[in-house]
């Protein structure tokens, strides 16, 4: 059978010629000797040197693929535009969607699924936008592997397919995807949806930064309007393994790191990603609350200095005031009053 089309380029022709100003209408006849489809197609004639604006459609040249990313291009990421990181194996198609998310996020792209996984090992993306029907690995098995890995599976998922039936769908979900959205697809729509995503996560990281570092009867407060908001069960899993090593002040960011089976720089990301803080300011803020509540069992200032491994009193009272700006015994004044 003769392969049918999926109505992209049709997509792409509209989206282009809007580019340019222009519009795109369709008509249909049927008939025994006249029948067909005509598209007629509208673009201005601008003369240069006349004043008019002319608007000229450029193919993206510096979206990075799986092969040309290193360490110096990972650099663009410090412009504080969110990375995104684009999975598709059309060419025409990957450089349209780049070239209308480019204005906003740094844009890497992978060819397929296989390389998209390694990319996203490297570079910890802020949203993944993927195909599904690729050539190596497709976008659901690329989904599953990256949602069941603990060094990606934050990362927001995308998929992005011409399969539009319900059982494709529910297939990508189970696959953890946080999203779904069919060609030919609306580029206004995509892109709220992209920002939807991330301005989801970007609540979330702030929620739990303000959460992390308020006073206990602060935090208390702040649940009943923040309710809605579950915290990661990653987090957990550092909470537990700093917890076991409370007393130990000899737990460095290396050993955490080991013993969630990450690499430092996997760990640093992504708890950046979590929580807008580094990993050495989680170890030491969870030791500082569980501090307040040594302190409310009247544990004198020395003693909950060593159960929560600071080392000395004198170290403990400065990290105290530099997140709570009281030490210690104004604390402890404050609240025994």
């Amino acid at each position: 059978k003769k392969e049918v089309g999926t109505g992209i380029g049709l997509s792409l022709v509209k989206e282009l010629i809007e580019l340019q100003k222009g519009a795109i209408s369709v008509s249909s006849s049927y008939g025994k000797e006249n029948h067909g489809t005509t598209f007629t197609i509208f673009l201005p004639y601008n003369k240069t040197g006349q004043g008019s604006t002319t608007t000229t459609i450029k193919t993206v040249t510096d979206v990075k693929t799986a092969e040309e990313t290193s360490e110096t291009d990972l650099s663009i990421k410090s412009n504080n535009k969110p990375t995104i990181l684009l999975v598709e194996d059309n060419k025409d198609l990957a450089s349209f969607i780049a070239s209308s998310l480019k204005p906003y996020y740094n844009i890497f792209h992978a060819e397929n699924g296989r390389a998209g996984i390694e990319m996203a090992l490297e570079i910890i993306p802020d949203l993944i936008l993927s195909d599904v029907l690729m050539d190596e690995m497709d976008g659901f098995e690329m989904c599953k592997f990256l949602k069941e890995d603990i060094n990606t599976d934050h990362i927001p998922i995308i998929l992005l397919t011409a399969k539009s039936d319900t059982s494709s769908k529910l297939e990508g979900l189970s696959y953890k995807a946080d999203d779904y959205i069919t060609k030919p697809f609306n580029v206004s729509e995509l892109l709220l949806r992209i920002e939807n995503r991330l301005e989801l996560q970007k609540k979330q990281r702030n929620y739990i930064y303000r959460k992390f570092k308020l006073l206990p009867e602060d935090t208390k407060a702040d649940n009943k309007k923040q309710d809605y908001i579950v915290e990661d069960s990653f987090l957990q899993k550092i909470y537990d393994i700093i917890e076991s090593r409370l007393d130990d002040e000899s737990l460095s960011v290396e050993e955490l790191a080991a013993a969630l089976n990450m690499s430092r720089t996997s760990l640093h990301r992504k708890i950046k990603t979590l929580t807008n803080m580094t990993t050495g300011e989680i170890i030491k803020v969870y030791r500082l609350n569980k501090a307040i509540s040594l302190l409310h069992e009247n544990y004198n200032i020395s003693e909950v200095a060593y159960k929560t491994g600071f080392g000395s009193p004198s170290y403990f009272a400065k990290c105290f005031k530099e997140v709570y700006s009281l030490t210690p015994t104004q604390y402890i004044q404050k609240n025994t009053r």
